[in-house]
């Protein structure tokens, strides 16, 4: 059993810390919000919820606090007897594209001058396990070491935990990456992930270890934008073909990646963008050639744009219309918006003059209301929140549909009860059934997809 600090309660946080104590360890979790501290701590479904879902992760938490292996702190001082802390703070964008690191190292002064009360500390192991430059092991030992501290290391274990399959994920880990520069620091990582590291267990240097977080999640990006790009746009432009023929045939071919096949309208979450912005910075300030990087990311944000400019170019104006947006989430089974195509679409329907945004989202209502607060921006008082996709398309003259979630697959046999004819569907996710589709082109709805050509309406003209 080893002692475990885990710095940062977020997504990636707080999956590590439940799934740490569900292995056996004795894991604090610090977290500056004593709100956020005070729910997790409350083991009720609900009150974690409200911050970070995952499937499976409250059970865990809960299961795990009554074990007496798991709890949450706002004190720092609580973590002065771990032996190893988990580093899991943001490292957001700055307008450069250079990762903000402020967030790390304004965590580590404070945890270092707690231990510098007691120069006889026992070792302590920092690891970064948030996406960091590559060479930050090495400045934050030089940072921590110019404020004192003494008896530490620092290591590298970046974090692959898929967003809505984060803790499965965690549980039958297929990659553990653990970077360090001495035997007593591997040693202890190595008690850390010996009870619950499956296959894909890599050693190696920190560097190393920051750059194969960075290279895996551009590859990943590469692949989404690489599938939007070219079966997305042929079948875009051409009427004749069918993605979904033309998809299994290429997927056929085994040297072609088929993670990302999935092709949508921008892929959201928040790490491609902000990852693929830095590791770019980093290239350019090493003189090193970034357009690749550069160029899938930019992209990725005119796909974000690119349905509703396909609507306007045939002919549908949004001026004074209703408009339902289903799905705030950047994908299914999460509460995340971050990076969300929804939040490019809200904003520029928001320019063309709706009349109203009518939104729902089974998971991450909350978080969109937060983020649209009206007190942010009066243009915002044109949102309104529903609880379920037929209270939101209630009266619409259109719909966008922005997340895949699973019940959005069935949306094409009940919208017609709902929505006002003539109407447009959006699909940015490819929701809509064909043979639901058929139905609704014959019914006054016409049609407009990601990998699909627009359908017109049998019964309307797509300018009313």
């Amino acid at each position: 059993m080893v002692k475990v600090g885990v710095v940062g309660t977020g997504f990636a946080g707080l999956t590590h810390a439940a799934v740490t104590a569900l292995y056996g360890h004795n894991v604090i979790g610090y977290d500056v919000d004593s709100r956020k501290v005070e729910a997790f701590n409350s083991g009720e479904k609900s009150n974690i919820e409200k911050y970070v879902y995952e499937k499976g992760l409250s059970d865990i938490i809960k299961e795990q606090l009554a074990s007496g292996r798991l709890s949450f702190t706002s004190d720092v001082s609580k973590l002065s007897d771990r032996e190893v802390l988990f580093m899991c703070l943001p490292t957001p964008c700055l307008a450069s594209g250079e990762a903000d690191t402020s967030y790390l190292l304004n965590a580590s002064r404070a945890i270092c001058n707690m231990l510098n009360e007691n120069p006889d500390h026992n070792f302590i192991l920092f690891v970064n396990k948030s996406t960091v430059p590559i060479g930050t092991a090495s400045m934050l030992k030089n940072f921590l070491n110019e404020h004192g501290l003494k008896n530490f290391d620092v290591a590298s274990n970046p974090e692959f935990l898929p967003e809505g399959d984060a803790v499965n994920s965690a549980v039958h880990s297929k990659k553990v990456v653990v970077g360090c520069n001495s035997k007593e620091s591997f040693d202890l990582l190595r008690k850390v992930y010996s009870t619950f590291t499956g296959g894909g267990y890599i050693e190696t240097n920190p560097e190393t270890a920051e750059a194969i977080k960075y290279a895996s999640n551009a590859l990943l990006y590469s692949q989404i934008v690489a599938w939007q790009s070219i079966p997305g746009k042929i079948s875009e432009a051409f009427p004749e073909v069918d993605f979904d023929l033309m998809k299994k045939g290429i997927a056929a071919d085994d040297r072609i990646a088929k993670w990302g096949s999935y092709i949508s309208a921008g892929s959201g979450g928040s790490c491609f963008k902000k990852d693929a912005l830095s590791l770019a910075h980093q290239l350019m300030t090493h003189n090193t050639d970034s357009r690749f990087v550069t160029l899938i990311n930019d992209i990725n944000e005119y796909n974000k744009n690119n349905l509703l400019d396909r609507a306007m170019v045939c002919g549908y104006s949004f001026s004074g219309k209703k408009i339902a947006l289903l799905g705030v989430a950047f994908k299914q089974e999460t509460n995340d918006i971050r990076e969300s195509n929804a939040l490019v679409v809200i904003s520029r329907l928001l320019e063309l003059g709706v009349s109203e945004i009518r939104l729902y989202d089974p998971l991450a209502l909350e978080n969109a209301r937060r983020e649209f607060d009206v007190n942010k921006n009066p243009a915002y008082s044109k949102i309104t929140y529903h609880n379920s996709a037929s209270d939101a398309l209630a009266g619409t003259d259109a719909s966008y549909i922005a997340t895949d979630h699973r019940e959005f697959n069935t949306l094409g046999q009940t919208m017609l009860e709902h929505i006002k004819k003539p109407h447009l569907i959006l699909d940015g996710r490819r929701r809509i059934q064909k043979s639901d589709a058929a139905h609704l082109l014959n019914n006054g709805v016409s049609y407009i997809s990601v990998g699909g050509t627009y359908k017109k309406s049998v019964q309307s003209t797509l300018n009313v």
